[in-house]
């Protein structure tokens, strides 16, 4: 009865999962990978790396909007809007695109949650109703995923960030790939510059 139960959950929830991360770029020891999900326009991304850092300071660079301007992927303005609580806050960027695509802009809702000791995992989703919108920007409506650190112990971290997005208005293939593959990975070359 158990193991009917159990595959009868899969085939409820399993297609929500995605399909299988298959591996898009990896160099300078970081990994991207990629999948479709379904009801998502872009694939989603997932990028891992480890650096020589503590959780402290990756939750610092990811707070302080002076730090997070350094290593997010084509964002000239990035700015706190509201603290909720110390593990709860707002922010607002926006992002360059290239001619003749219009640039994006974003309210995204981060929330930190202390899973242990040694682990942090901080979830964001855009939340586009919380600042009105601005001339010359479309805004990202729909955007979700999360930051994972694991403190594996002689002050080396394992890094992984997801995102799924829904770009907002039309942007070509070329671009959609980039922004899943080189966008993550720039990410995390940054974030790693910016830490170690």
């Amino acid at each position: 009865m158990k193991k009917l139960v159990l595959f009868a959950l899969l085939l409820v929830f399993g297609p929500l999962q995605g399909q299988q991360w298959e591996l898009a770029k990896e160099k300078s020891e970081i990994s991207v990978y990629s999948r479709p999900l379904a009801g998502w326009e872009m694939k989603e991304s997932r990028a891992e790396m480890y650096i020589s850092a503590n959780l402290e300071a990756v939750e610092a660079a990811i707070k302080r909007a002076e730090m997070r301007k350094k290593w997010m992927y084509e964002t000239p303005l990035n700015e706190n809007l509201e603290q909720v609580s110390d593990d709860e806050f707002y922010v607002y960027y926006q992002v360059d695109m290239p001619w003749p695509i219009e640039n994006r802009d974003n309210v995204t809702h981060y929330k930190i949650h202390r899973l242990s000791a040694t682990e942090l995992r901080i979830d964001f989703r855009s939340c586009p109703k919380k600042k009105a919108k601005q001339a010359g920007f479309i805004r990202i409506e729909e955007m979700q995923g999360h930051w994972y650190f694991k403190d594996m112990g002689r002050g080396k971290l394992f890094v992984r960030q997801q995102l799924v997005a829904h770009a907002g208005g039309s942007i070509p293939a070329w671009l959609a790939k980039k922004s899943v593959i080189e966008g993550p990975y720039k990410t995390m070359t940054k974030f790693r510059a910016l830490l170690e």
